[in-house]
């Protein structure tokens, strides 16, 4: 967390540029959207905030309250075929899905 807030410093004296971006892929719901700040420009301010809201949404996931749809984001290929078996390995993920988190 410390490099986070040394980045959060950099940005407001102007030694680095950037944007700060938080996605909650895959998760929804009371407790989460109205979690996630909206930083006009990343400075020590932002990036504590963007930090307690990326804790507020982890608790919000174990009341349990939130919609939990994971999302494939990346899958790196060591089988060979290109784009016809990432497809198909990605069907068969969606054909069974893994239960997450029981309910």
């Amino acid at each position: 967390m410390g490099n986070l807030l040394a980045l959060g410093v950099s940005a407001q004296s102007k030694k680095v540029l950037g944007t700060l971006v938080i996605q909650t892929l895959g998760i929804s719901g009371e407790g989460v959207t109205g979690s996630i700040p909206l930083p006009s420009e990343i400075n020590q301010t932002s990036v504590q905030n963007a930090i307690q809201s990326l804790g507020a949404i982890r608790a919000s996931i174990y009341s349990g309250k939130p919609s939990i749809n994971p999302r494939v984001v990346a899958v790196y290929n060591n089988l060979g075929g290109g784009e016809k078996t990432v497809n198909s390995f990605i069907s068969q993920l969606l054909a069974k899905p893994i239960n997450l988190i029981d309910k």
